[in-house]
């Protein structure tokens, strides 16, 4: 088993991209289901089954996850690409200062 809903996946590499597939990740994880029901889920993912999970609840969780993604400030990733040119741009003239002087 993993370590963490949205963890990497050790034993095949995969990690949840998409919306739905996290929502289901986190479905079937040990913030939702027992020790014993985890190993048996993952004993069905192993042998290829198909896991039966109630949609209701893969929508709910979809719509928290989709509405979290939302609530990110989008302005706070053009502050920090400003703040590192900036940095870049004072680097680059303390060099040529040190390089004239």
């Amino acid at each position: 088993m993993k370590g963490g809903a949205l963890a990497v996946c050790p034993h095949c590499g995969h990690t949840p991209s998409d919306l739905h597939d996290k929502a289901k990740h986190i479905l079937v994880s040990d913030h939702k289901l027992s020790q014993a029901a985890l190993e048996k889920s993952s004993a069905e993912i192993k042998r290829g089954d198909v896991l039966h999970l109630n949609p209701e609840e893969i929508q709910r969780w979809e719509e928290m996850l989709a509405a979290e993604g939302k609530s990110e400030d989008p302005g706070k990733g053009k502050l920090l690409k400003l703040a590192g040119i900036g940095l870049l741009v004072t680097a680059a003239l303390w060099m040529v200062y040190l390089l004239v002087a």
